[in-house]
Formats: structure tokens, C-alpha cells, sequence
């Protein structure tokens, strides 16, 4: 499926975001002569753009190249995945099964490092992190954890929102040294990608362009308030329905089916089967209401 991908999934983000990432591997400015609002997750693209600049001297043949990076990265994300799972939760089949359902499935079909592609991947890594730190007890776990969230607030500003869980999290366990750690290292990343920034943009130039940016960009134009509220009901939405699943799965097929069946292990197939349906029904719905939402 992934190799399809490489030759037939191509849209109109993919070229918004191969354009973007080569405007800034061949010199243009960030919020100076580009005013993308997803300008920050170029890097990526154009790391590899520039190397293949540099080495080949053209771009013919590059959007497959990136199309092909992509899919080793998914790969990449997976295969650690699947060494997390299986090592920790000594379940091989669900590793496997886990790892193999996020290396097919893309958030817009299209394999290429574009934001919401980098989104899911630092998200990923992030959770990874946090998790070998947590079953570990070591703290050099917190180091790719905090570069992760930075890389996922760079990947989509939005996540940022994200901080806050982690440092919850790690406060609620009574880590206040982890928590320390990684607002640490991600205010010494952040501090030094401002110190980039302002050194080629003046500052006040830097504002005019970001209320100029979110004024032109017809997806910024509801405000915060809103937006948040928002997001707070479709979350919403979701988690009634996913708590919906849940009570059916582990309440009803665990605990009356068990009195029947007088086996574990199988009512905790079947509980897993009805739970898997019920999210696949989820997602389909989901679906269906973002393309509604296209229209």
C-alpha cells in the first residue's frame, strides 16, 4: 500500500508543502519573504531537498525521492514502535499488528514529510519516550521526549498544547525534576529557534508579518476563544462515543459474557473485536464528516 502511495498519492498539500520546503532550502526567509502559516514544518523537506540539490544539482525526479523519504520515516516511526511493544508489553502479535496499522495508515494519503505526516510522527516518538521513561525509571529518555514536542509544535503550532499534558503527566507521577527537564530543553530549543528567527527578522517586522499571515489565511479567521470551544466539542463527541465503545466491550462482554463463556482470554477477544469494530465505525464517521466538511 505504501508503495502505491509513492507513485499515486499526490495532492494539493503535498505540492503546497514541497513548494514551501523548497523555497526555504534555496534561501528564502522565514516570516520575511515567506508567509506561510505552516512555514515552521518545512524543515524536514527541506533538509532533504537541499541534500538533493546538492548531490544530483536538479530536481528532476525529487518529488519521488521525497514521496520515498516519507515512507522510510513512517517506516522508521513504526519499526521503533514495534521494538517498544514488543519488548515491554511482551505481546509480539499486537506489537506487529500496531506497528503495521500506523505504517499504512496516513492522515491525507500521501506519504511525504508534509506537517500533519511530521504531526503524527513527533507525537508518536513523544508517547514512545514518555513511555520508556516511565517503565525505565531513566531520565535520558526525557532528552528525544522534549525534542519530539518541539518537533511536533513545529510540525503544527497547535501542539504546543501538548506541554501542558506532558508536564502534567510527569507532575501528577511527583517527577518534578522530569517535568523540569523537559520545559528545560524546550525552552533552550525554542529560545535558540527565536534567536534564528529575530537574527534575520527585526522584531516588530516579525509581529506586523504574523497578524498579516493569520489575516490572509481564511482558516485562522475564527478566533481563539471559538476555535477552542470548538475543539472542545468535537473532542467531546468523540470520547462519548469511545466511552460508548468501552462500557460494551469491557463491561458488558467481560463481565456477563464471562459468566457464560468461563474464559478470559476469550471474552477479552471478543471485547477487543467489538471495541476495534466499534473504532472503525468511528473513524468512517469521522470520514464522512470531513468530507462534508470539503464540500
Amino acid at each position: 500500500m505504501n508503495i502505491k502511495y509513492i507513485f499515486t498519492d499526490f495532492g494539493i498539500d503535498a505540492e503546497f508543502q514541497i513548494s514551501m520546503s523548497y523555497r526555504l532550502a534555496t534561501g528564502d526567509i522565514m516570516f520575511k519573504e515567506m508567509w506561510e502559516p505552516y512555514q515552521m514544518s518545512a524543515f524536514l523537506c527541506a533538509f532533504f531537498i537541499k541534500l538533493y540539490l546538492e548531490l544530483f544539482k536538479t530536481t528532476t525526479g525529487i518529488v519521488l525521492y521525497l514521496q520515498v523519504i516519507g515512507v522510510l520515516l513512517d517506516a522508521g516511526v513504526s519499526l521503533l514502535l514495534y521494538q517498544t511493544i514488543r519488548k515491554h508489553l511482551n505481546s509480539e502479535k499486537t506489537a506487529f499488528l500496531m506497528a503495521w496499522v500506523f505504517f499504512l495508515v496516513a492522515p491525507k494519503d500521501i506519504p511525504l514529510a508534509d506537517y500533519t505526516n511530521m504531526q503524527m510522527w513527533f507525537s508518536l516518538l513523544l508517547c514512545i519516550f514518555l513511555f520508556l521513561q516511565y517503565k525505565t525509571g531513566k531520565k535520558r529518555f526525557l532528552v528525544p521526549a522534549a525534542l519530539s514536542l518541539c518537533g511536533a509544535v513545529l510540525s503544527y503550532p497547535s501542539c504546543l498544547l501538548l506541554y501542558l499534558g506532558v508536564v502534567g503527566i510527569l507532575l501528577y507521577r511527583k517527577e518534578v525534576q522530569s517535568a523540569l527537564i523537559v520545559t528545560g530543553i524546550c525552552a533552550l530549543v525554542g529560545g535558540l529557534y527565536l534567536c534564528m528567527i529575530f537574527s534575520q527578522v527585526p522584531i516588530n517586522e516579525f509581529i506586523g508579518v504574523i497578524h498579516n499571515m493569520l489575516a490572509i489565511e481564511s482558516s485562522q479567521s475564527t478566533g481563539i476563544g471559538m476555535r477552542f470551544w470548538l475543539y472542545c466539542k468535537d473532542i467531546a463527541k468523540i470520547a462519548f462515543v469511545f466511552a460508548i465503545a468501552y462500557g460494551i466491550s469491557f463491561v458488558g462482554i467481560r463481565v456477563f459474557l464471562y459468566k457464560k463463556i468461563g474464559n478470559k482470554s476469550t471474552c477479552g477477544i471478543l471485547a477487543d473485536a467489538v471495541f476495534v469494530l466499534i473504532s472503525i465505525i468511528i473513524g468512517l464517521y469521522t470520514i464522512i464528516c470531513w468530507k462534508d466538511y470539503i464540500r
